[in-house]
């Protein structure tokens, strides 16, 4: 919450900041209690929603700044992503907010920083992709094109180079 006293006046961006700083220690400080209660308590009902709840706190507390919660959110997600019951579509979401995530540290370091931290995840996110869906003879090559760069002459060159694929 808010200060009272921002209620009459704006505030500087120098109290923003902190402000900022002190939300993110404390929603630090709320992922960690979440994690002891779920770790004391694992049979509890409400374990995994204090699972969940931690997940959020720690993005939460990364995206306000305290980058000293980045290894818990990091080390948190690779877990969540080997869940089986995740969907590929949820994989993929969380992959673009960790991208999203990389993008905005690198925000102090400038626009160079920023554009390189997005590429490096785009260029991952298209390796990933390519690795789960192998493009096929004929019904994938579109997305081969796509994945590839690759136009239809260069399709039709590879076709006709492998006859076993036309």
């Amino acid at each position: 919450m808010p200060p009272a006293e921002w209620q009459g006046q704006r505030p500087t961006q120098e109290q923003m900041e902190a402000f900022r700083a002190q939300q993110g220690v404390l929603a630090g400080q709320g992922a960690d209690k979440v994690k002891d209660f779920y770790t004391r308590f694992p049979d509890h009902p409400k374990a995994a929603e204090a699972h969940k709840k931690e997940y959020e706190m720690l993005r939460f507390a990364v995206y306000l700044g305290n980058t000293n919660k980045l290894a818990a959110l990091t080390a948190l997600e690779q877990e969540r992503l080997k869940d089986p019951n995740l969907t590929e579509d949820q994989r993929i979401e969380m992959r673009i907010q960790a991208i999203q995530r990389d993008v905005s540290i690198k925000q102090r370091e400038g626009e160079e920083a920023m554009i390189a931290a997005q590429e490096k995840g785009g260029r991952e996110l298209l390796r990933r992709a390519v690795r789960l869906r192998r493009p096929r003879a004929r019904g994938d090559a579109a997305l081969g094109r796509t994945v590839h760069g690759r136009g239809d002459a260069d399709a039709e060159a590879r076709r006709a180079s492998r006859p076993g694929l036309t």
